[in-house]
């Protein structure tokens, strides 16, 4: 390869040290996302009123992956507010199952497993950082002001 070649690229920007935490987080919370879905799957969440688990799940790690799409992507906006959007049901969906899970257990569910209140709290922790990581991934912002036509200095 001749060395122009390879300077005639466009040189790549840095990410600001807010961007890299908000992939940091987005990518912990995909994490955590993958192994409460397996945990669902694992004790059996799979059907009736204990589907909204692995769903919020799901959604999570969607969430997230359009959270991280959107950092180099050119319509970012309509990706960011789509993993915004799949975030605060993620979190919608923990705060609901805490209600349930803090509700007694009817007999004529059948179903005499424990349901610790705790598990659907952590779905909504980690929806909340994922919201906290989509809405502003991108740091602090300059603002110039001056009139039309006059250069600025910042």
């Amino acid at each position: 390869m001749h060395p122009t070649v390879a300077l005639s690229r466009p040189p790549t920007r840095a990410a600001s040290p807010t961007r890299r935490t908000a992939r940091r987080a987005t990518t912990a919370a995909i994490f955590a996302c993958i192994v409460l879905l397996g945990i669902f799957l694992l004790r059996g969440h799979s059907t009736g009123g204990e589907l909204p688990g692995p769903v919020a799940a799901i959604a999570g790690i969607a969430a997230g992956g359009l959270g991280l799409a959107a950092g180099g992507a050119a319509g970012r906006r309509s990706l960011r507010l789509t993993a915004v959007t799949l975030w605060a049901v993620v979190v919608l969906l923990g705060v609901a199952g805490t209600i349930d899970h803090t509700k007694p257990v009817r007999p004529e569910h059948g179903d005499r497993r424990p349901r610790p209140a705790y598990v659907p709290l952590v779905v909504a922790l980690v929806g909340g950082a994922g919201v906290a990581a989509a809405v502003r991934p991108s740091g602090r912002r300059e603002v110039r002001v001056g009139w039309p036509g006059e250069e600025v200095r910042t």
